[in-house]
């Protein structure tokens, strides 16, 4: 955002801009940033699983696990529909 802010491109009127991992005070911040909340803990705690299982022998290499994640809008991005 601060890199844009200099090169006269304004969020969201010119650019969206969505991050992944919120942050503390994200909705304090001059354009509110939109976010893909992802569940940090788990994907650990299943990528620590999953090795385990690997080095056993016990799960395919193959193996997917999707986790959901969050999506939270705000002012960084402009709604597709206006």
């Amino acid at each position: 955002l601060r890199a844009l802010a200099g090169t006269g491109i304004q969020v969201p009127e010119d650019i969206s801009l969505v991050f992944f991992d919120d942050f503390e005070n994200s909705d304090l911040s001059q354009v509110p940033p939109t976010c893909v909340i992802q569940q940090e803990e788990e994907i650990g705690r299943r990528a620590a699983e999953l090795v385990l299982s690997l080095h056993r022998g016990t799960v395919s290499t193959r193996t997917r696990i999707v986790l959901p994640t969050k999506l939270v809008v705000r002012s960084s991005t402009r709604p597709l529909i206006e």
